[in-house]
């Protein structure tokens, strides 16, 4: 390889590394999400009322929504302008019930509930 092509290679490469650097390191991610959603599945064989509340670390509810869902059935939510954490509770009313705690970023923004015949399963984007 001749000196002008590895001026090059490096130049492009030191760019590369540069402009990923953001992802990377999670410099292009930080700050306040827009807005949040979710899905709520019932992964169940029977139709069941199921309720997804946002609590927020002051103790309010962003969101209180109740679906009736049939067999395999979704539903979604949105929440504009989110707070920075929440505790995300879901129950069915056959006694089904889970909640975990929900660190909102513009990367971790979304969230999929499977709501199933002996627990809840949450699964959360990332980047």
């Amino acid at each position: 390889m001749n000196e002008v092509s590895r001026r090059a290679v490096v130049a492009a490469a030191g760019t590369a590394l540069t402009a990923g650097s953001g992802c990377l390191f999670g410099s292009a991610h930080r700050g306040r999400a827009d807005s949040v959603s979710g899905k709520v599945t019932n992964d169940a064989t029977e139709q069941r009322t199921v309720t997804a509340r946002l609590v927020t670390s002051g103790g309010g509810a962003d969101l209180e929504e109740t679906y009736e869902l049939g067999d395999y059935e979704t539903a979604e939510f949105e929440v504009q302008e989110p707070d920075d954490d929440y505790t995300l509770a879901v129950e069915a009313n056959d006694g089904v019930a889970g909640e975990t705690d929900w660190d909102v970023t513009p990367c971790s923004n979304h969230v999929s509930v499977a709501v199933g015949g002996e627990g809840v399963e949450f699964r959360f984007t990332q980047c």
